[in-house]
């Protein structure tokens, strides 16, 4: 055998080699460009209903943090735990629920939240006599 011969059989079977890793690629890239992406799978109904479920407790939860983070004490007194609680628990959305606390407050000339006067006689919350913060 002579080396010329053995040399152009190595240089063949590179050349089949190399010409066999540019077809698969350039076929990965065909296929890749118009197959369709595998996007996020669909949810069901159960797993859609429980993350809209986290999402309203998770809204209600800011509301509730707003008002203490901002208002305080006054507004822990408009509205005990038990009723935020029965209120989250009955299903109240995030609006409603800032809606219902908001009920209680009212903006004066200079911008000061005070509670309104239903919210400061209720049996229930404050007592029937003038709250001395006024």
């Amino acid at each position: 055998m002579d080396f010329f011969a053995i040399f152009m059989g190595w240089v063949v079977r590179l050349s089949v080699n190399i010409g066999w890793a540019l077809g698969a690629g350039v076929q990965q890239l065909i296929l890749s460009i118009f197959s369709p992406a595998p996007g996020p799978k669909a949810l069901t109904k159960a797993q859609k209903r429980e993350q809209d479920e986290t999402r309203r407790i998770a809204g209600c939860r800011e509301v509730v943090l707003h008002f203490i983070n901002n208002l305080g004490f006054i507004a822990r007194e408009c509205m005990s735990r038990e009723e935020l609680e029965e209120k989250i628990d009955s299903g109240i959305t995030r609006e409603e629920l800032y809606h219902s606390i908001l009920k209680f407050f009212q903006v004066d000339i200079i911008g000061m939240f005070r509670m309104t006067s239903s919210a400061r006689y209720r049996k229930d919350g404050v007592g029937s006599s003038r709250p001395n913060w006024r």
